[in-house]
């Protein structure tokens, strides 16, 4: 029972990636609507605290709590989880491992927490980010492009980068500018592509600081992701948005959009065993769709 003021509710949830961060805003807004007085506190990981000013002024979150779980656990970090009233295990794991044959990711997260998701409304899954920012807008038909998921370094999630290089001139060959964005260890497609590095069409971004990283695609016409934390970032915006999906995940057979964003303005793309099995113009079309 909660006490007669009010309390604390603090949802962590696999703290060490953005993406996890992001999607467990759902789970606060569900604890606002349980108890409408409660003090949520979103705890995040010290190596993910490039995405705090995501979470200002957002209306489920009163408190952000950096934590050190992954660099350097000390037993303060459990004190302060065991100082509310409502916390969870930041290492919480999945309870089965082809989760993604059943659940969507914003349902997976309220089943991790033993909230079983099938129950919920379907409003409890919404995530929103607050767009507290000024956002100067670009000329039309600029497209935010953020071609690889798991900092460039998980190929099975994104198409390869020769599936991005005719993609791009077929972007430019469009008349459409493209905004590189993403982790700076992402190859330049500038330096691998001469025709590109012809256009004056492309443009890499990805040395920019994380949160200036997503200021830059809200001002964009449209943004192209793969299976992605910044995806769901943009989804949260409610941004228009395509997304490419193959089943990477081993065991992976069925629920195929399992990890699109929950977001009206999203088209999502799949191909089973690679993104390069995408077309091309499929994808064009699609953002024609948007912009």
């Amino acid at each position: 029972m909660f006490k007669n003021k009010k309390n604390f509710a603090t949802c962590v949830n696999r703290i060490s990636l953005i993406v996890d961060t992001v999607v467990s805003l759902a789970v606060l807004g569900y604890m606002r609507k349980l108890y409408p007085d409660c003090y949520n506190t979103l705890s995040i990981a010290k190596k993910c605290s490039q995405s705090i000013p995501l979470f200002v002024q957002h209306p489920f979150i009163d408190k952000i709590h950096v934590n050190e779980f992954l660099e350097n656990p000390k037993q303060e970090e459990y004190n302060f989880l065991k100082s509310h009233d409502i916390w969870a295990s930041p290492t919480i794991n999945h309870k089965i491992s082809d989760w993604q044959n059943y659940y969507s990711i914003y349902e997976e997260n309220f089943e991790m927490l033993g909230i079983d998701s099938k129950k919920l409304p379907k409003e409890n899954l919404d995530v929103n980010l607050v767009k507290w920012f000024d956002i100067k807008q670009r000329e039309n038909k600029t497209v935010a492009l953020f071609p690889f998921a798991g900092y460039a370094k998980d190929n099975k999630r994104s198409c390869s980068i020769n599936w991005w290089i005719e993609f791009i001139k077929r972007l430019i060959k469009e008349d459409y500018i493209v905004i590189h964005l993403g982790h700076f260890d992402e190859p330049s497609f500038y330096y691998l592509s001469s025709e590109i590095a012809r256009s004056n069409k492309y443009f890499n971004f990805t040395s920019e600081e994380f949160f200036n990283q997503i200021k830059t695609a809200l001002s964009c016409s449209v943004s192209l992701n793969s299976d992605s934390g910044t995806g769901l970032i943009m989804g949260a915006y409610s941004f228009p948005q395509v997304t490419l999906l193959t089943n990477w995940n081993l065991g992976h057979n069925r629920n195929f959009l399992s990890l699109q964003p929950n977001n009206k303005n999203n088209i999502s793309i799949f191909r089973e065993d690679s993104c390069d099995n995408i077309e091309y113009d499929q994808v064009v079309e699609a953002i024609k769709l948007l912009v």
